[in-house]
């Protein structure tokens, strides 16, 4: 979107049906700080509302700020070269087959997907006295660092309601950890876990 100098403008959006599009403070955080990154080079919010399911925001381009940049376009189309590569864990025990499925199409209207690893059934760890856990992985190629990528990956699983009461090793619907980001292992379970290198080194 292009922006004249001297202008106000009221940026708002809302989810569909009342579909959240802020589930924890981490979100709202986020938000913010892509606000700050991307606008405040150029203007300054007047006025801002966020809401669960909602954002309204009232800007002020400011023209000599416009006049020494060489651009008003806030959007960006990054290069291939700038985006980041990353490999998702994948573990679900509670109705693992739909559950998967959800996060993926969740997760594809936020990132690029490039591939999904086969599944693999693995014992419990920890707890014994629960279901067959369903593991995978899926390769993504994104824009956002490490930092924001874990706090979108924890907000899917919020929306998916998972419930962070239960004990470390305990039932979850989804499970969603960072494995290697730009052909880095940053997980240390990768080193002590098969099924995950195996997931892993499918879609290296």
């Amino acid at each position: 979107m292009d922006f004249k100098t001297g202008h106000f403008y009221h940026i708002y959006n809302r989810g569909n049906n009342s579909q959240k599009v802020f589930f924890n403070r981490e979100n709202y955080l986020f938000f913010l700080r892509k606000m700050k990154k991307h606008f405040s080079p150029f203007g300054s919010v007047i006025s801002w509302c966020l809401m669960p399911n909602l954002f309204h925001i009232v800007v002020f381009v400011h023209k000599d700020k416009v006049e020494n940049s060489h651009s008003m376009t806030l959007s960006h189309t990054m290069t291939d070269s700038e985006l980041n590569t990353v490999i998702i864990g994948i573990g679900s025990n509670i109705d693992a087959e739909k559950n998967i499925q959800e996060m993926l199409q969740i997760l594809a209207e936020k990132v690029d997907i490039l591939k999904v690893s086969s599944f693999i059934k693995t014992k419990p760890i920890g707890i014994e006295n629960q279901s067959e856990f369903t593991n995978g992985a899926v390769k993504i190629k994104t824009s956002l660092n490490k930092e924001d990528l874990t706090v979108l990956l924890k907000a899917i699983e919020d929306r998916m309601g998972r419930d962070r009461t239960a004990p470390k090793f305990g039932p979850r619907n989804i499970d969603l950890d960072i494995v290697v980001w730009n052909g880095e292992i940053v997980d240390d379970d990768y080193y002590t876990r098969d099924f995950l290198q195996k997931n892993v080194n499918e879609l290296l």
